[in-house]
């Protein structure tokens, strides 16, 4: 069954660079999971709180650190700053961040339910594709 689903996947691309790409099917049966509270936060605030208070922190960080051992702010020390940021936001900042992790699972079960993702203008060929390769994974 494996070797069906990674045959389907590599034959179903289109040709070549120069034809337009059709969407690849996800035949792995994997559900996308719900965002954890900080992803969810990083998403809504990085531009406009996460990043400037990331570039403070990492700016401290240096003096503390020898200089051939420094880089950039790494994704470990980025959570970090962005988990403690969290742990601090006031209650009404929590309850948006989990309005918008509720509006994007209910969204992505909406697109599993449709099995389009939001694409009612496909021609007859691509459904024929897309209902094949539906039972192919089953």
């Amino acid at each position: 069954m494996k070797r069906i689903k990674q045959w389907f996947n590599n034959h179903t691309r289109a040709g070549g660079a120069s034809e337009t790409c059709i969407k690849v099917l996800d035949l792995t049966g994997r559900k996308p999971k719900k965002l954890q509270p900080t992803q969810a936060y990083s998403r809504l605030y990085y531009d406009k709180k996460l990043k400037p208070a990331i570039a403070d922190a990492w700016a401290k960080h240096i003096l503390d650190v020898p200089a051939d051992k420094l880089k950039r702010p790494n994704l470990r020390f980025c959570n970090k700053v962005i988990k403690e940021m969290w742990l601090e936001e006031p209650e009404h900042v929590q309850e948006e961040v989990e309005k918008y992790r509720k509006e994007l699972s209910i969204e992505e079960e909406e697109e599993d339910l449709d099995g389009t993702e939001a694409d009612h203008n496909i021609d007859a060929g691509e459904q024929q594709r897309r209902s094949k390769a539906s039972a192919y994974q089953r």
